[in-house]
Formats: structure tokens, C-alpha cells, sequence
């Protein structure tokens, strides 16, 4: 994915928490400001979204500027925080490459752990509780090589694994991976 962004979707309306990426900013502004668009098809139906250039008519007026600005492809992910507002992740790509099986299973695991940071932060944290997401998501890519190498296993499946180790020892995903790759 070239770009990223999170909107949080309050009793004011929908804010733009952070982007990464010109293209991110500018999209996620106009979809707010227009009131449709993938991300606010999420926000509403608390459902992930998956569109590509040819597939945007459905959201008439944020189709014109997704498309001058290049979008080939769009993934909106709904985040489930426990404790805080409503919230989208939205990936943006520029190329009309195929998407593998890994990288809906990565978009997955990084929605996971923006939603866990929002739902661990304060409001007045949140920005600097974002900025280890990162550092939290590469720590995983590496434990499901590991894991996935020393098991014979997939990615995905590797991923599932530690999924499964987090979740039966009440640990984060994050935590696991770190001891494996430690």
C-alpha cells in the first residue's frame, strides 16, 4: 500500500486522526467533506471495504477526485476499539498490482493494532501511542517468518498461529512476537 489513514467518527462528525501520505490526506478529506466514499461506507456499516478505480461509481461524487488522483485501489477496515470512538483504517494503493492472500491478512493484523493502541490511549496519547503501531508490526512480520520457516507453515497460516498463542495465553499479538523474535 503507497498510503494510509485513520478517521475517527465522533458525536461532532468525522476527523481525520492521521495520515501517512499526500494521497491519504487529500482522499480522506474529500470523503469527509462529501459524506461517501469507502471510508464512510465503513464508518457506517462497521464493515471492512474493498474497491478498485473501476468499482468507485458507487459513491458518485468521490469518484471524479479518487480518480485524479491516481487511487487504483482502496481498503477501508472498520477498527473495533473497546473503549474509544468509531474509527476506520483506510490503505490506499496507486498501482493496479494483484493483491495476495498476505496482504489482506497484514491490513487485518495492522487494523488489529490500531485498534488496540485507540482503545489503550487517551486522547491526549493517541497520536504518540500510534507512532509504535509501526514498530509493533514489524516485530510480527518478523515472528511469522520464524515461525512460518521453523513450522513449514504459510504466512497466513503462521499468522493464525500466533494469533491463536496470544489469544490462549491473554497476551497481545505484539507480546508473542516479541519472544519469539527475542
Amino acid at each position: 500500500m503507497d498510503a494510509a489513514a485513520i478517521t475517527v467518527a465522533g458525536p461532532l462528525g468525522k476527523h481525520l486522526l492521521g495520515a501517512h501520505g499526500s494521497l491519504a490526506a487529500r482522499l480522506e478529506t474529500a470523503q469527509r467533506r462529501l459524506d461517501e466514499g469507502p471510508t464512510m461506507t465503513a464508518l457506517a456499516k462497521n464493515g471492512p471495504i474493498f474497491a478498485i478505480a473501476a468499482g468507485l461509481s458507487r459513491w458518485p461524487q468521490f469518484e471524479p477526485v479518487a480518480t485524479a488522483s491516481g487511487l487504483a485501489i482502496i481498503l477501508a477496515l472498520p477498527l473495533h476499539p473497546r473503549r474509544a470512538l468509531p474509527a476506520a483504517l483506510s490503505l490506499y494503493r496507486t498501482t493496479d498490482d494483484r493483491l495476495q492472500e498476505d496482504d489482506f491478512g497484514n491490513a487485518l493484523l495492522f487494523s488489529d493494532l490500531v485498534a488496540e493502541a485507540l482503545a489503550n490511549s487517551s486522547p491526549d496519547g493517541l497520536r504518540q501511542r500510534l507512532g509504535h503501531v509501526g514498530e509493533e508490526t514489524n516485530v510480527v512480520h518478523r515472528a511469522t517468518g520464524i515461525v512460518a520457516a521453523r513450522q513449514l507453515l504459510t504466512p497466513a497460516e503462521a499468522l493464525s498461529t500466533l494469533r491463536e498463542r496470544a489469544a490462549t495465553s491473554g497476551r497481545s499479538l505484539a507480546q508473542v512476537a516479541t519472544e519469539i523474535v527475542d
